[in-house]
């Protein structure tokens, strides 16, 4: 088996290993196998995606970060979107979208998403 060093910060490694106890896993690398594993199955899904499809996004940042990219993504879409809703937790802001396109659109703005700074998780389902 090869060898990858990761960097992370603080916060994560934390969480990291909040993750390790609350799933019951014993080490740090099986906890990241299974998390770049998780990552490839759903990246896999994703390339085998095609034609027409619709997606519902769920993007969480802190209160009053809005990324500005966002705003800008969503102007971009306008005419795939078909739904989009904000709410407040006490842990941030949530934005749902629901878009409908085809599945190179799909796969590019969950990219876009992902890139996004300030952006604390992106979550997509393809219906």
């Amino acid at each position: 088996m090869g060898i990858i060093s990761v960097s992370m910060g603080q916060g994560m490694e934390g969480e990291l290993e909040k993750a390790k106890k609350v799933l019951g896993v014993k080490s740090r690398s099986k906890i990241i196998r299974l998390a770049i594993g998780a990552l490839l199955r759903e990246s896999a899904s994703f390339e085998e995606l095609s034609g027409h499809q619709s997606a519902v996004f769920t993007v969480v940042y802190p209160h009053d970060k809005k990324p500005a990219e966002l705003e800008e993504m969503l102007h971009e879409y306008s005419a795939l979107l078909k739904l989009h809703a904000h709410s407040h937790s006490s842990k941030g802001c949530a934005e749902v979208l629901v878009v409908e396109g085809d599945a190179k659109i799909i796969r590019e703005i969950l990219g876009q998403l992902r890139k996004m700074r300030g952006v604390k998780s992106v979550n997509c389902a393809v219906t």
